[in-house]
């Protein structure tokens, strides 16, 4: 009998099982699901910054620097974000601090989408305390702003 020599080249035993139904949602834009799918294989103590997510999509230069790929910097990922928001795949919520003030923003991704959450029904109070918090008719959205990129408004007269 002859000599035999074999080799086994193993992949590393990390590997990420992803749901078909992601890849062939035709809701989702490729950039969508690609970053749904990289946010999955991620572990829960990752950093899910806006700052920890561009470090994933973007490679860095010599010297640390994130060199964003065109159309993948901050506001290209907002909209992924959004998107992803908007098709169920993404909850994002604000925490708010003793005093009121607005805290961190808490991102919860899924496999799947979830069901809308409905909106807050208005109260039908019309007492005095609850009267000035109605929405300005100029300003509608006023009683929801958009917390990732809020409404800058002139108050000044003309």
């Amino acid at each position: 009998m002859g000599f035999q020599e074999v080799r086994v080249r193993q992949r590393p035993r990390t590997f990420t099982i992803i749901y078909n139904d992601i890849l062939h949602d035709r809701s989702l834009s490729l950039r969508a699901r690609g970053l749904l799918c990289t946010v999955l294989s991620l572990p829960d103590e990752w950093d899910y910054s806006i700052a920890g997510l561009l470090k994933i999509i973007n490679p860095e230069d010599e010297s640390g620097n994130l060199t964003p790929h065109p159309g993948q910097g901050r506001d290209a990922l907002y909209k992924i974000l959004k998107e992803l928001e908007l098709c169920g795949y993404l909850i994002r919520e604000r925490e708010r601090g003793s005093a009121g003030h607005l805290g961190r923003t808490i991102y919860t991704f899924f496999d799947c989408p979830q069901p809308q959450r409905p909106a807050a029904v208005p109260s039908q109070d019309t007492d005095e305390e609850t009267a000035g918090n109605a929405p300005h008719p100029e300003n509608p959205d006023m009683d929801k702003p958009d917390l990732v990129n809020p409404t800058q408004l002139n108050t000044k007269e003309n």
